[in-house]
This record gives C-alpha cells, structure tokens and sequence, in this order.
C-alpha cells in the first residue's frame, strides 16, 4: 500500500503549462544561452526531531500498515533550505534554523542579502551569464508573491 500525494490540478493547467514550454523553447531557439541564464530555485523543510515529510515518506506493504508517528508539539524545530540551479552551478544550499515559517520579509531579506550577491558572484566570474537576460524561477510558495518580493525581482531581474 501507498499513499500517493498529488497537487490539485485546475482546468487551465494543462493550457498554461504548454504555454510555459512554447515560450521557454522559442527563447531557447533565439538565444540558445537562454536556459543558462535562468535560476530555478527551491525550499525544502527538514524537521529537526526526525518527522519525515509525509510527501517524500513512502511504506510499501501489501495492506496499509496504518503507521502512526506522534507529534509532541505544535512548535517543532525545523531547517527550512533554499538552494538554486543557475546554467550548470547549483547556488547553495542555504541553511534557515528556526520554528517559524519562511514569510515575505524573510525571504525578501534572504533574496536581497544572501541570494543576490551570490549570483552576482557566478555571473562576474564567468562570461557565459548575462545580467540583463537573467530569470529567476521560483514556485507558487506565498512568501514568493508578496507585494515587496515581486517588486524587487521585478527591479532586479
């Protein structure tokens, strides 16, 4: 038995997601750097107590073996990691203790702060990232759609 956990699909996600792939290969096909010059980017959150993520824990048995793990706390500790690809270089990882969840000020602090500058650093020290064609990719977490985080990357990328 297994569960399998799945993302909601909508009705339009089939069409925005062909539409994804037309533009990245058309970019692809005028500037062949192009997907270089793009950082897919990525959290993950560790618990510190050795709760597995249900997403990425998988029991394989016959029957369900309806495995049980207590949770003694509401607060749990937790490493919440951030890493990106950008052209062949991963960025990262970058480690963020705490028991709280990432927000918007925090991660327009760790973009402005520490992921930035990083990437500063790949595209000065190889001639193959242009700035003025960089993309940053980053997924549909709240944190990523603040008011205050769109504005920066919007300046910045």
């Amino acid at each position: 038995y297994k569960i399998q956990l799945s993302q909601q699909i909508n009705e339009d996600d089939f069409d925005r997601r062909l539409e994804f792939c037309e533009i990245i290969s058309t970019r692809a096909v005028y500037n062949p750097n192009f997907l270089f010059n793009v950082c897919f980017s990525d959290e993950c959150t560790f618990y510190l107590n050795g709760i597995v993520n249900r997403h990425n824990c998988r029991y394989w048995a016959d029957s369900n073996l309806r495995i049980l793990h207590e949770v003694h706390t509401q607060h749990l500790k937790k490493l919440n990691v951030w890493a990106g690809i950008f052209g062949n270089r991963i960025v990262g990882p970058l480690f963020l203790l705490g028991t709280s969840n990432l927000t918007a000020e925090m991660y327009l602090e760790l973009l402005e702060d520490i992921i930035d500058p990083m990437l500063t650093d790949v595209i000065e020290n190889d001639e193959h990232y242009l700035e003025d064609q960089l993309v940053f990719q980053q997924d549909g977490a709240s944190p990523h759609y603040a008011i205050s985080v769109r504005r920066y990357l919007d300046q910045r990328f």
